[in-house]
């Protein structure tokens, strides 16, 4: 049977035959029958509205009615296929969502138990009273979970379901590779640094990034120290440290003594260029800092240097930026100068190295290369 709905400015014209609404075939509530007939099924329920009809008998004043709501998108088939039903008559429903959407709960004027309202098919028995129910279907939503660097550790999701729908919870917990730690979420453009994070669907589909930064691990510095880690063209011999594209490092440095004399930890990235690209390096220091592009192609016997930072207070944010042809660069930080910031303090750096066409390459700066070395030259 099908129902259609029936405008309530026209229930004291219909007779009584008819207004238990128009039967068709096959036992289906099809989906446009919608809120609209809630007015209807209160009316019914309160007795103003007294629908007396079915295949039963039309003398019979127990004869009870049945009206279904259906909101979202599905179907809901019923057994047996009745205008009418007396007392302890049971219904047997079954709720058929339609493509990406989800049935959710049914409702109405009938008594659920153990969470049947849950359950697409269930049976309800006939009471008294005129029943009404809905059968409420929600829409299904996705969830994206993105990982920057993707090689850079995982999430864990609960609960992981194919698909979520309106007021679902589920809890996300970001989890480091070896060498790395989580740095913060991105959610609809803002950051967060919780984890786990906890969100709550709304009508849309989710997306959310975990984003995880590489730990520079180099042994801290100290009175005493020789770097044969990162040092670059400071170190002997000269060992540099692989940095990739969207790299954001945790790193350390600052000022020791060594022989009386007054250093610096430089530490020293590298690069290799393929094609005409745009990098940028940025960071953040708890120390005096300062940042170099270096052009290191030819080595450290001939290397160049490209762009330099200004000089700012410490936790500014240091930018440069250089426009390079295929070659190997290298980036630079450090402390500006040899003392006052002693051993080990933090920095966050950034790099992006993005492909740029129809650009000259930044041309190299009369800078002094005494500005890169470690040890204070007086």
């Amino acid at each position: 049977m099908t129902f259609r709905p029936i405008s309530i400015r026209e229930y004291h014209n219909i007779k009584p035959e008819r207004a238990c609404l128009v039967a068709g075939e096959g036992g289906t509530v099809r989906k446009y029958y919608r809120a609209r007939t809630i007015a209807l099924i209160l009316l019914i329920i309160s007795g103003i509205l007294h629908l007396s009809c079915g295949k039963k008998s039309t003398s019979n004043d127990d004869c009870l009615d049945l009206a279904i709501v259906i909101s979202g998108e599905g179907d809901v088939n019923y057994e047996p296929e009745q205008l009418c039903y007396d007392p302890g008559d049971e219904l047997f429903l079954t709720a058929t969502p339609d493509d990406d959407w989800a049935f959710y709960k049914w409702t109405g004027n009938v008594l659920f138990n153990d969470g049947a309202e849950y359950e697409s098919n269930i049976v309800v028995t006939f009471g008294t009273a005129n029943m009404a129910l809905a059968a409420n279907f929600r829409q299904q939503l996705s969830l994206t979970v993105n990982i920057e660097p993707f090689y850079a550790g995982y999430v864990d999701i609960e609960p992981d379901w194919n698909y979520y729908i309106e007021d679902d919870t589920v809890t996300l917990e970001a989890f480091p590779s070896s060498g790395y730690e989580f740095f913060h979420w991105i959610y609809e453009g803002e950051i967060h640094d919780y984890n786990p994070a906890v969100l709550t669907f709304g009508s849309f589909y989710e997306e959310i990034t975990a984003v995880f930064a590489r730990l520079e691990a180099e042994l801290d510095c100290g009175d005493g120290y020789v770097d044969t880690y990162n040092g670059g063209c400071n170190s002997i011999p000269p060992i540099f440290q692989n940095i990739d594209d969207g790299d954001i490092i945790l790193g350390t440095s600052g000022n020791y003594t060594y022989l009386s004399d007054d250093w610096r930890d430089t530490d020293w990235y590298e690069y290799d260029v393929y094609q005409t690209t745009e990098l940028t390096f940025t960071a953040t220091t708890d120390f005096l800092g300062i940042l170099f592009i270096i052009d290191g192609t030819f080595g450290c016997d001939d290397y160049v240097i490209l762009e330099q930072s200004d000089t700012t207070s410490v936790e500014d944010t240091l930018t440069i930026s250089a426009i390079v042809s295929p070659g190997t660069y290298w980036m630079f930080v450090a402390p500006a100068v040899f003392t006052g910031w002693p051993c080990p303090l933090e920095y966050t750096a950034w790099f992006t190295a993005e492909p740029v066409s129809g650009l000259q390459a930044t041309q190299s700066r009369p800078i002094s290369k005494d500005l890169l070395s470690n040890r204070r030259i007086n």
